[in-house]
């Protein structure tokens, strides 16, 4: 492994502890295994793929891979029980999270962008981001959605942004 991936990776891993830290019950169950973090998001609740009748969760158990050439390639992200949602993958529970690669993204913004998107706040629609293509019809905003509270950045709101924006010429 480069030192550059040990560096970032061990920042990461601090940040999401600063994370859980500044959110007890909601973070939980840290643990790192090389270049994977595993740990349990609670809540807000989502629909579990699958499921007759429909049912419901508020735990999610995810983790954070970090590919050998991270921060060059985006960490990934899965969830262990897929829920319904258009960018979660029914199958695998791998969570699309960027619709474009930053080396900036941190763990940070993707627990934010995870917690959104279960909450029925956040989805991609362009056609290449979407795995359950029906999911966008019957996602229903979570009656527990509460962000979580941000350790570099400030608290992210979940809100619909209902201003249309345009691509800059």
């Amino acid at each position: 492994m480069s030192e550059l991936y040990t560096r970032r990776l061990r920042s990461e891993v601090e940040l999401l502890h600063a994370l859980a830290e500044r959110n007890p019950g909601r973070l939980a169950n840290v643990t790192t295994d090389g270049g994977t973090l595993a740990l349990v998001l609670n809540g807000p609740s989502a629909m579990l793929v699958g499921t007759t009748p429909p049912c419901s969760i508020a735990r999610h158990d995810l983790w954070i891979d970090f590919p050998v050439h991270f921060p060059a390639v985006p960490m990934e992200l899965f969830l262990l029980r897929p829920v319904v949602h258009p960018n979660i993958h029914p199958d695998t529970g791998f969570v699309c999270l960027w619709d474009r690669h930053r080396v900036s993204n941190t763990v940070e913004h993707a627990m934010h962008k995870l917690v959104a998107m279960l909450a029925g706040y956040l989805q991609n629609a362009e056609p290449r981001h979407v795995m359950q293509p029906g999911a966008a019809t019957a996602l229903p905003i979570a009656a527990d959605a509460m962000p979580l509270l941000g350790v570099q950045r400030d608290e992210v709101p979940l809100q619909v942004d209902t201003v249309p924006r345009r691509r800059l010429q």
